[in-house]
């Protein structure tokens, strides 16, 4: 299933993390607590899944696919250590993310 009716888009997820930067936004490889389930959770007011490039409210039953910018956030995310991630480590690694091919 495809849509992003909810899903506000990347500058509002960069505009959090900057407003989150010092402080743990997520843990990597968490369904209900990795960066962008909290995002979510937090702008819709209710809780999130991320789960390999889908995502859903958490009391409905049918995933949505993510964008491809958040596809590799996730992925990316998932690649640190198991441990929590914090707001400047998440705006890096979207700052990679969203860097040209050639630039990275």
């Amino acid at each position: 299933m495809d849509g992003y009716d909810d899903l506000p888009g990347v500058a509002d997820l960069l505009a959090w993390l900057y407003q989150h930067q010092d402080e743990v936004v997520g843990i990597q490889a968490s369904t209900f607590s990795c960066p962008l389930a909290r995002w979510l959770s937090e702008v819709n007011g209710v809780p999130y899944v991320v789960v390999s490039g889908a995502y859903k409210r958490a009391d409905v039953a049918g995933f949505l696919s993510l964008p491809s910018w958040a596809v590799q956030f996730v992925s990316e995310i998932d690649q640190l250590l198991d441990r929590e991630v914090t707001g400047n480590e998440a705006i890096n690694v979207l700052a990679v993310v969203l860097a040209p091919e050639a630039d990275r």
